[in-house]
């Protein structure tokens, strides 16, 4: 739980297994840097593993700051869950004027349990790019086909580049 001036944290070949937010976001990972003069905060995941972790928003990885970016590298977030948005991921910035990026290369975030219309993947104000990757679809229902396994906010103007990826 990290929370005030922050510029990058960074988690290599760790596991979190079976955890519950305490302040109800981020399941194992919360991350809100506070400060307009640190500027941009990059969150790191490299070789980890996020699995059976609730939370309220952000079931494995909540982030959110001035301007945010994660960069997530052959890690596995599945079968995390949340009551509110981002199963798996959840990323935002807290300042209208900055976006947030987040990049997925050679990672699966699959089977995140939601019980909103969130999905996998939260991201507001941001772009997505993810590559050799595996997604898809999470919702309980299997009627419930026409959500996506991820969600943007749709006024934000945000741009999508998923390639090379297998989706359900």
């Amino acid at each position: 739980w990290i929370n005030g001036d922050v510029s990058k944290v960074t988690f290599d070949n760790v596991s979190f297994i079976d955890n519950t937010s305490r302040s109800g976001n981020g399941g194992a990972v919360y991350v809100n840097s506070t400060s307009q003069t640190i500027g941009v905060t990059n969150v790191h995941v490299l070789n980890s593993t996020f699995y059976n972790n609730t939370a309220k928003n952000g079931g494995a990885i909540y982030a959110t700051g001035y301007g945010t970016n994660a960069y997530i590298l052959d890690s596995t977030i599945a079968g995390n869950r949340v009551t509110g948005d981002g199963g798996g991921i959840y990323i935002t910035t807290n300042n209208s004027s900055t976006s947030t990026n987040v990049d997925i290369l050679n990672s699966i975030v699959f089977a995140n349990y939601k019980n909103a219309t969130s999905n996998d993947i939260y991201i507001n104000r941001g772009t997505l790019d993810m590559a050799y990757s595996v997604y898809g679809y999470t919702n309980e229902d299997p009627t419930s086909r026409s959500i996506d396994a991820m969600q943007y906010d749709a006024t934000q103007n945000n741009v999508q580049r998923v390639f090379n990826t297998i989706t359900n």
